[in-house]
């Protein structure tokens, strides 16, 4: 898979709840985003027909 970095300045606070989050479900933080973003892409997608 070909990647690029995205670079994500967040509040502390949702820093905090995303590494704790990540801890509690035993992934990384970067999964978490991921998955959050591929779910709004296929919205805007299905949005668009």
């Amino acid at each position: 898979m070909d990647t690029q970095k995205i670079i994500i300045n967040a509040p502390k606070d949702i820093h905090k709840k995303l590494k704790t989050m990540a801890f509690m479900e035993e992934t990384t933080m970067t999964e978490i985003i991921l998955k959050e973003i591929k779910k709004v892409l296929k919205k805007y997608e299905e949005s668009k027909k």
